[in-house]
């Protein structure tokens, strides 16, 4: 499945666009994405997105034909 992802780090939003089995996975690899993106470790960005606050939002995309 596609997935978009909308994160907004500190004020900046990015948009990325994944491939993935679930939303757990989509929201692993944009983490991972943002993370060389940034220059920051996957780890604070894991703790940063952890779902406590309103700061992403992942959702499937449809394919039409």
């Amino acid at each position: 499945m596609n997935y978009l992802g909308q994160f907004n780090w500190q004020g900046e939003v990015f948009e990325l666009n994944t491939t993935a089995v679930s939303t757990y996975q989509a929201w692993r690899s944009f983490c991972y994405g943002l993370s060389k993106k940034l220059g920051v470790n996957i780890v604070v960005l894991f703790n940063y997105f952890n779902g406590k606050h309103d700061n992403y939002t992942i959702r499937q995309q449809v394919r039409r034909a």
